[in-house]
């Protein structure tokens, strides 16, 4: 079983590879969007 701060790791790789944005990118877009359900923000 892999480690904690390994499985963020590969889920934030994961993430970027699939969307082709950064996480700080990401962050950035759902901030601006003024969105503040998490199920309002994964749908955008």
């Amino acid at each position: 079983m892999a480690d904690p701060q390994t499985a963020v790791a590969n889920q934030l790789r994961n993430i970027e590879s699939k969307t082709g944005k950064s996480f700080a990118q990401l962050c950035a877009l759902i901030e601006k969007s003024g969105l503040s359900k998490v199920g309002e923000q994964r749908k955008c």
